[in-house]
C-alpha cells in the first residue's frame, strides 16, 4: 500500500542537505549585501543636492559635526532630536578612525554604516524565517523582496544621509524579538527605535502589550486563507483610493513623474493580482487563524 504524505511532517523535517544550505544563508547574503553597497558607494552616482547630502541630510551632517553640542544649537528641534542616534553613531565611527568630519566624509560614513546595518537586517531576516518556518526557497523569496527594491537597492545609496536604513533594520530586529517572545528585547527596540524613527516605539508598546502566543503550522485547508489573503488584499486597495482618489495625489509634485491615468486602471488590478497570488504563495503552510492573530 501507499505510504500517505504527510505535508505537515515534511515541512519540519529537513534534510541535512537542506539543514546545510540553511546555515549558508547567512554568509552568502551579508556577501552580496557587502558586495552590492560597496560597489555603490564607490562607483554609483548619490543625490547631487548639497553635495551629497541632500535635504533632511543638511541636519544629519550638522548633527554628525556637532555630536552632544547639536541639540543646544539653534537648528535642534523635536523631530530631528527624535532621530538623532544615527548620527551619533557615524560620528563615532569617523572619531575612531580619525577621520576629517566634513561633508564628502560624512556622505561615505553613512554608506559604510548602511553596509553594515543591512547585513545585520540580512541575518535577523534569515532567523525570523526560521522561527516561522519558512522553506529555504521562501526565505531567499523574501530576502529578494526585502532587500532588491527601489528603497534599499538604489535610494539607501543614492540618498545615504538618512535615518532610513537604521529604522528598516530596527523594525526587522523589533519582530524578531517579538516572535522570540522576548518582552525585553521588544521593550529595548522601543526605546532605541525612539531615537531612531519614532514610530517604533508605538509599535514595540502595542507588541510589548499583546505578546506573542506560541502559533501552530497550518492545520486547516479552508477557504479561510483565501478570505484573509483577499482582505489584505483589500485594504491596500483602499489605501490606494483614499490617496489617490480623495487626496488627490494622483498629481505629479516637485521632482516625481506624473501618473498617467489611462495606464492607472491596469496598474492597480496588476497590482492586486500580484499581491494576491503573492499572499497565497509565501502564506501557503500558515494557518488562517495564524495570520489572522499576527495581523
Amino acid at each position: 500500500c501507499k505510504t500517505r504524505h504527510d505535508p505537515l511532517s515534511s515541512l519540519i523535517m529537513t534534510s541535512k542537505s537542506d539543514k546545510n544550505k540553511r546555515s549558508l544563508y547567512p554568509v552568502f547574503s551579508a556577501m552580496i549585501i557587502m558586495i552590492v553597497g560597496v560597489v555603490q558607494i564607490l562607483f554609483f552616482e548619490k543625490i547631487p543636492m548639497n553635495n551629497g547630502l541632500g535635504f533632511d541630510g543638511v541636519v544629519y551632517a550638522d548633527m554628525v559635526k556637532q555630536a552632544g553640542g547639536w541639540f543646544s544649537s539653534e537648528k535642534s528641534t523635536d523631530y530631528y532630536a527624535a532621530r538623532v542616534l544615527p548620527s551619533l553613531i557615524v560620528h563615532r565611527m569617523l572619531t575612531m578612525v580619525r577621520a576629517s568630519i566634513d561633508n564628502q566624509t560624512i556622505v561615505t560614513g553613512f554608506g559604510v554604516f548602511n553596509v553594515l546595518l543591512l547585513i545585520i537586517a540580512a541575518i535577523v531576516w534569515g532567523r525570523i524565517a526560521d522561527e516561522v518556518r519558512l522553506s529555504d526557497n521562501n526565505k531567499w523569496l523574501g530576502f529578494v523582496f526585502l532587500f532588491f527594491n527601489f528603497a534599499l537597492l538604489k535610494m539607501t545609496w543614492y540618498y545615504p544621509v538618512l535615518t532610513d536604513t537604521m529604522a528598516f533594520t530596527m523594525a526587522l530586529v523589533l519582530l524578531y524579538a517579538y516572535l522570540k517572545q522576548s518582552t525585553i528585547g521588544v521593550a529595548l527596540c522601543g526605546v532605541v527605535g525612539a531615537f531612531i524613527w519614532p514610530m517604533i516605539m508605538y509599535y514595540a508598546v502595542i507588541l510589548y502589550v499583546f505578546p506573542r502566543d506560541t502559533l501552530p503550522i497550518r492545520t486547516d485547508n479552508g477557504r479561510m486563507r483565501y478570505f484573509v489573503f483577499g482582505l489584505a488584499t483589500l485594504s491596500v486597495l483602499i489605501i490606494i483610493v483614499r490617496f489617490y482618489g480623495f487626496k488627490g495625489m494622483h498629481t505629479a509634485g516637485a521632482g516625481t513623474e506624473p501618473v498617467h491615468p489611462e495606464t492607472l486602471p491596469v496598474s492597480i488590478i496588476a497590482l492586486l493580482l500580484y499581491l494576491f497570488f503573492s499572499f497565497s504563495y509565501m502564506l501557503k503552510n500558515i494557518s488562517a487563524r495564524t495570520m489572522l492573530l499576527f495581523t
